[in-house]
């Protein structure tokens, strides 16, 4: 059975499809990226240079020793090829614990960093929740955790996480499923910090757990993909639970910062408008210094600014407007 499941794992690949369905011939000529033998992906995402990352686990077999599993990322470029300024050829292999390392998802942040979330098989026989955090090059980010590995433990309970999102302002949010005494799941949320710390100002301890109202029952089920979340455009967090087949809205902290990042360093910047006469300034921020001095080309008075944030997914804030006289 092991055999017939690596065997599985080897045949997939990254698809490109055209809005119609079917495969983009412009994708390596056959609309598919074929994987690396013993590759199995479950997460993929588009920075914003049009390369596409995508991450799972790396099976390796050693003779003599048995497999072993090591969280596994590549990158493609907008054509498939792997792109080679990633760790040399397009693919870079973490191992964190003892032969069981497995990730599940991955995301980005505004500066190109990639964040992988996994699990990895520890000295005290358990699984514990990983975390891992890549340069655009494909480095350890050793500024991230510990060496560019964070463990999310908490502090009286097991945490098993299955979904990061990357919050407006750098910092984290997990979901996954926590339990004190080993046979009780629960719905957990955990913030964390843009270096891996805990975000003591998210429900006061950096976590809290989220009531889906089900039964007992249903909480004694580990099951991948069960935990999902997403940051709402209106600043709201949204959970969604496999069992309860719903979606929940949490309250969040304001988080400032990326949401008026025009210039997509990763830094807050600042826009001025002049509601009388129309004119605009934009200045590019460097934490506290302000880096560079932008003239926008005036927009009529009647046009206002209702919104800023990231409208078309190229993590930089675009700037939402509204015709007054119309409301257009």
């Amino acid at each position: 059975a092991a055999s017939d499941v690596y065997k599985r794992q080897t045949l997939g690949g990254l698809f490109r499809l055209l809005p119609d369905g079917s495969r983009d011939l412009t994708f390596t000529s056959t609309g598919r990226a074929v994987s690396p033998n013993g590759w199995a992906a479950y997460a993929v995402e588009q920075d914003s240079d049009g390369t596409i990352v995508s991450g799972g686990a790396w099976f390796n077999t050693i003779p003599g020793e048995g497999a072993t599993e090591d969280f596994r990322i590549k990158r493609n470029k907008a054509d498939g090829q792997l792109a080679p300024q990633f760790d040399g050829d397009g693919l870079v292999q973490v191992a964190i614990g003892q032969d069981v390392d497995h990730l599940i998802d991955l995301t980005l942040d505004r500066q190109g960093r990639i964040y992988g979330l996994g699990f990895s098989w520890q000295d005290d026989s358990r699984y514990e929740s990983a975390l891992i955090r890549l340069l655009p090059n494909g480095v350890l980010d050793t500024t991230f955790g510990t060496n560019g590995v964070k463990f999310l433990d908490l502090p009286d309970r097991r945490f098993l996480a299955k979904r990061v999102r990357v919050r407006p302002d750098g910092g984290l949010l997990v979901a996954g499923e926590a339990s004190a005494s080993g046979t009780r799941y629960e719905l957990f949320v955990m913030s964390l910090l843009e270096d891996g710390s805990l975000d003591t100002s998210f429900a006061g301890q950096g976590y809290q757990e989220v009531d889906t109202g089900l039964p007992d029952s249903l909480y004694t089920y580990i099951g991948p993909g069960r935990a999902g979340i997403e940051i709402h455009p209106a600043g709201k967090i949204v959970v969604n639970e496999k069992f309860c087949n719903c979606v929940m809205l949490l309250e969040a902290p304001r988080w400032n910062g990326a949401n008026g990042d025009n210039h997509g360093d990763g830094n807050s910047d600042v826009f001025f408008r002049n509601g009388a006469t129309g004119a605009n300034q934009l200045y590019v921020m460097n934490g506290a210094t302000i880096a560079q001095n932008l003239p926008i080309s005036p927009v009529s008075p009647d046009w206002e600014v209702v919104g800023r944030g990231d409208y078309n997914g190229d993590r930089r804030s675009d700037i939402l407007w509204r015709y007054a006289p119309t409301g257009a």
